[in-house]
């Protein structure tokens, strides 16, 4: 989706959070007496309790470490939960998959 507005700034992406019904998009606007600049909006920091824990980014290492460790003290096999799970290994999920799975094991 690219939206011009008047001022030459235009939507790069975005994606939609079907769970929260939020936009999170990419503005790109050329700055005065430079080339083109990027700002991102509604960004991670912002609300990233409403991202679900990374939403559709990959896995991060403190999510897998956590992870891990949870497994480790139910004396579960992470590997085998994600391939019948997810039909991926833990390194392949998405941010909001291992949020999902480190809930669900922290229950």
């Amino acid at each position: 989706m690219n939206y011009d507005f008047n001022n030459n700034a235009r939507i790069e992406n975005y994606h939609v959070n079907q769970n929260t019904q939020e936009i999170t998009f990419t503005v790109t606007m050329p700055l005065p007496n430079s080339s083109v600049s990027s700002s991102s909006f509604g960004t991670q920091s912002d609300d990233k309790g409403r991202l679900a824990g990374g939403g559709n980014k990959p896995v991060s290492e403190k999510q897998l470490n956590l992870l891990a460790m949870l497994a480790d003290q139910q004396r579960k096999n992470l590997e085998v939960i994600c391939s019948s799970r997810y039909r991926k290994n833990s390194g392949q999920l998405l941010g909001r998959e291992a949020d999902e799975l480190i809930k669900e094991l922290r229950r």
